[in-house]
C-alpha cells in the first residue's frame, strides 16, 4: 500500500474516532445534566454513594471510553504525521534524483558540446593544413623558382627507372635489391631538389600526425581517406619513393606513421605494381 492510501485510510480512522469520542464525551456529560436538573430544580436528593454509582456507572464508562478514543487518535495523529515525514523525505529524494537526472543531463550536453567543439577545431586545423599542403605541393611541383619544378624530376625518374630496367623485371628482384636500384635512380633524378621534396614530406608528415594524436577524438580511416584521395598521383610517387632515400630520414614516429600512410597507395598508381610489398 503507497503512502497516500495509507495516509487516506488513517484520515478516515481519525475522523470515525473523533466522532466516536466526541459522542461518547457528549454521553458522558448527559447523566451529570440530569443528576444536577435532579438536584436543583426537582429538590431530589441522591445518597453520596447512589449518586457517586450513578455517575460512575454512566458518566464515568463514556468518559472513559472517549478519553480511550481521543488518545487513539492522538496515535493515528502521531502516524499520519509519520506518514506525512516519510512522503516528505520520498519527495526530496525523488527531487534530489530528478536534480540528478538534471545535472547528468546537462554534464552529457556539456560534454557533447566540448566533444563538438574538439572536433570542429580538429577540422579547422586539419583543412587548414591540407592547404598549405596544396599551395606548396603545387609550388614544387609546377613552379619554376630558380630550379627546375619537380614534375620534369619526375619525368626524369620515370625515364631513368625504363632505362636502368629495360625488362622492368623487378618481380623477380628481393625487396632489398629493388629498394636498392629504386633509390639510387631516385636521388639521380631528383638531384638538386631536396628542399621541394622536403615540403612535400614535411606538410604530408603534418598532417598525419595531427590525424594520429586525434585518432580518438575523430574516424581516423575518414580522415587518411580524405588526405589519400586528394593526392595526385605524382605526389603519392614523390612520398612513396623518398620513404627509401637517406636524404629525408625521418624520427621513428613519423616513419611509423608515414609508413601506415603508404600502404594506403594504390599499387597501380607507382612505377610497378610490385613495388606495393615493399613498404607492407
Amino acid at each position: 500500500m503507497d503512502l497516500s492510501s495509507r495516509k487516506s485510510k488513517l484520515n478516515k480512522q481519525i475522523t470515525i474516532f473523533k466522532w466516536i469520542a466526541g459522542i461518547s464525551a457528549l454521553v458522558a456529560l448527559i447523566p451529570l445534566i440530569w443528576a444536577g436538573m435532579q438536584v436543583f430544580q426537582s429538590h431530589s436528593f441522591f445518597k453520596e454513594n447512589e449518586l457517586g454509582d450513578f455517575i460512575g456507572g454512566t458518566s464515568g464508562t463514556f468518559a472513559s471510553f472517549a478519553a480511550l478514543a481521543f488518545v487513539y487518535v492522538g496515535f493515528l495523529g502521531q502516524q499520519l504525521q509519520i506518514l506525512m515525514q516519510q512522503e516528505e523525505l520520498e519527495m526530496n529524494r525523488q527531487e534530489l534524483k530528478d536534480t540528478r537526472v538534471e545535472i547528468k543531463g546537462q554534464k552529457e550536453q556539456l560534454e557533447l558540446q566540448n566533444e563538438h567543439f574538439k572536433i570542429q577545431s580538429f577540422n579547422d586545423v586539419f583543412f587548414k593544413l591540407y592547404d598549405i599542403f596544396k599551395n606548396q605541393s603545387e609550388m614544387n611541383l609546377y613552379s619554376d623558382l630558380g630550379d627546375e619544378p619537380l614534375i620534369k624530376k619526375m619525368g626524369v625518374f620515370i625515364t631513368n627507372m625504363k632505362n636502368e630496367n629495360p625488362l622492368f623485371n623487378h618481380a623477380n628482384l628481393s625487396n632489398p635489391d629493388i629498394i636498392e636500384i629504386v633509390t639510387k635512380i631516385f636521388e639521380k633524378s631528383f638531384k638538386g631538389g631536396p628542399a621541394r621534396i622536403n615540403g612535400i614530406i614535411s606538410n604530408s608528415i603534418a598532417i598525419l600526425i595531427h590525424i594520429d594524436q586525434n585518432r580518438n577524438l575523430i574516424n581516423r580511416e575518414y580522415y587518411l581517406s580524405i588526405f589519400k584521395n586528394g593526392l595526385t598521383i605524382h605526389e603519392e610517387r614523390i612520398l612513396f619513393y623518398s620513404f627509401w632515400s637517406d636524404e629525408f630520414l625521418l624520427p621513428d614516429q613519423e616513419e611509423l606513421i608515414l609508413r601506415d600512410f603508404l600502404q594506403r597507395l594504390p599499387a597501380h598508381h607507382l612505377l610497378h605494381s610490385v613495388h606495393k610489398r615493399l613498404i607492407m
